[in-house]
């Protein structure tokens, strides 16, 4: 290990596998005032706290992302109609133009 996570200057993170055949995540940091060092902030969580903990957030960042795709889809759509929209504008410029030079030849 290095001497900074020995002597508690660094945070340190630590995976193994316990007796019950699960995951366990260890992390700790130091807690410091200036130079002082108080203590040691630690957490320990196993996989299946940890899974579902973060099912609720896959969840979210998933409808996010639907969310997110949607737009997208929707804002190709109106462009689409946007383009469809000028087109038709120009063609009615032109219509216009080329009626209106007929009346004055005649």
């Amino acid at each position: 290990m290095q001497k900074q996570v020995l002597y508690g200057l660094q945070c340190l993170t630590q995976v193994f596998r316990g007796a019950d055949g699960l995951d366990y995540y260890y992390f700790s940091a130091p807690i410091t005032v200036g130079k002082n060092r108080l203590g040691t902030a630690s957490v320990a969580l196993n996989s299946e706290t940890l899974e579902a903990r973060l099912a609720a957030t896959r969840q979210k960042l998933l409808l996010i992302f639907l969310g997110a795709l949607a737009v997208m889809g929707l804002l190709l759509e109106i462009r689409s109609l946007m383009r469809k929209v000028q087109r038709a504008a120009d063609l009615k410029s032109a219509m216009l133009h080329t009626v209106s030079h007929e009346f004055n030849k005649a």
